[in-house]
Order: structure tokens, then C-alpha cells, then sequence
């Protein structure tokens, strides 16, 4: 069963070429990476495009030739397993939308597998929590997907520029469509964050992923079971940035930025 792999990249991993490798020992057919800069690594396409983790993906989504596509971040470290295992899950049944492995990250000292993540929701707006059942979402990071699938669901809402909650909304999308998300164990891989955004200050960062949640927030509060008034905590909480004069972070939020 061949696949095809996208990697959104801005060209800044030191991960990259040894992901390359292990790719291409697992059989990829085509390994698209996309991005605004990136070196050159044989056997693969690079695709130019702007700065942004969903369009990037979209666009060398387009170009992909095979029913299945395997979407990576660039500091992704392959640890165990196969491709090969995640393939037989998702031929296996054609209503699942994506197929999620063991993705271990360090967050706050701690290592934790973000595969399992779901959302809380606290001042009635949805935040990543960890350290669930099943998956609530396919963590960007890493993930399987169906090409008929994403193609149904026109792939990644381009409005969530230039990062966070767009594999957040396409899984939402997915499950109101009746698809699934599956979990496996059988594939390891680590993610290192910060190496992609490392040189981003941490208003930005903050900024970016509010700005996120509020466009996803507007677009799924009925499937959260929240109603309108969760706007007024969204105000609470951008008046706030504004007394504590938090110009950037909020230039950010309003996307001016």
C-alpha cells in the first residue's frame, strides 16, 4: 500500500534529513515538502509556499498521488514501528478520517503522549487537555488521513494563519461527517517542539493560538455545548491584554499581525 508524505517546513529542523531517511525506508512514494525555505534532500518535491502550516499543507496535498497521506511536522523523530501498521487501520475500515500514533512531546517538564488530547472547557472556550481515553482531535503533528476524504473536506481552513487549531477544526468537520479518528500504539514518535517556532516570541505564540481559538470557538460552540455569551469571556479575556498593555499579543489575536 503506498502512501505520499507532506511536510510543512520552514527549513529550520535539524530533525528533517534523518526523517527523510526513515520515510523513505518505509516506503513512501512521494515526500512533498512546503514551505517558504527549505534545503534540498534527494528524492523528494519541494513545493513553495507561504509561511503557514495549513496552506502549506494544502498545497502539496494537491499534488498528491496516492489514496493515503501521511502528514508530519519536521521535528518529528521516529522512534518504533511502521507506516506500514497505520495503513492496514485506516484500509481497514473507509469511514475513518485519520489515524493518529503515539506522539510523545515534553511539556512542562513532563513527557506526555499528545495523542491523547481533547478539550476542556474552561471560561466557557475549549482548551487542549491531555491524558484522555481516545483522541478528541488528529494532533497535527502527525497523523494518516484518507485523500478522499480530505479532498470532501476541502483540507485545512486556510483562516487559521499561520498556526494552531486547524487539525483541531478539520477533525470536528470530520466527525460531524460521521468519521472517525483512530489511536495506535503500534507507531512511536517523538516531537520536539520549539524547533520550528523557536525564534517566536512568546506574545506572538500566545497571540497566534488565541486568534485560533476564537475563530474555532465562533465556528464549533454549538458542538462544545457553550451558546453566544461565551464571546463576553472572549472580550474579558482581550481587555485584560489591553490593561496590561499587551500591544504585540494582542495585534497578534486581531491577526494584524
Amino acid at each position: 500500500m503506498s502512501f505520499d508524505v507532506v511536510i510543512p517546513t520552514l527549513g529550520r529542523s535539524c530533525y528533517l534529513e534523518s526523517l527523510i531517511e526513515w520515510l523513505h525506508k518505509q516506503g513512501s512514494r512521494n515526500i512533498f515538502l512546503s514551505g517558504s525555505n527549505c534545503a534540498n534532500f534527494k528524492h523528494t518535491t519541494f513545493i513553495q509556499s507561504e509561511p503557514s502550516y495549513s496552506k502549506s499543507v494544502n498545497n502539496a496535498v494537491k499534488h498528491c498521488q496516492s489514496e493515503f497521506i501521511l502528514i508530519m511536522n519536521d521535528d518529528i523523530k521516529p522512534k518504533e514501528g511502521c507506516v506500514e501498521s497505520m495503513l492496514e487501520i485506516i484500509k481497514s475500515n473507509p469511514d475513518i478520517f485519520a489515524v493518529v500514533p503515539m506522539i510523545n512531546t515534553q511539556k512542562n517538564n513532563k513527557i506526555i503522549n499528545e495523542s491523547l488530547i481533547g478539550l476542556d472547557i474552561r471560561n466557557a472556550r475549549p482548551w487542549p487537555a491531555y491524558n484522555q481515553k481516545h483522541p478528541g482531535y488528529a494532533n497535527g503533528a502527525c497523523f494518516l488521513t484518507r485523500k478522499e476524504h480530505w479532498c470532501k473536506l476541502n483540507g485545512f481552513s486556510e483562516v487559521f494563519h499561520p498556526a494552531y487549531w486547524e487539525d483541531v477544526d478539520i477533525s470536528f468537520r470530520a466527525k460531524e461527517q460521521g468519521l472517525s479518528i483512530v489511536y495506535t500504539d503500534s507507531v512511536k514518535v517523538d516531537h520536539i517542539r520549539g524547533v520550528t517556532t523557536g525564534d517566536f516570541s512568546p506574545d506572538r505564540l500566545n497571540g497566534i493560538f488565541l486568534r485560533g481559538q476564537r475563530i474555532f470557538t465562533a465556528r464549533h460552540y454549538k458542538a462544545l455545548k457553550l451558546n453566544v455569551f461565551w464571546w463576553f469571556f472572549e472580550i474579558l479575556s482581550q481587555g485584560k491584554d489591553l490593561i496590561m498593555l499587551k500591544w504585540r499579543k494582542l495585534l497578534f489575536r486581531w491577526g494584524v499581525l
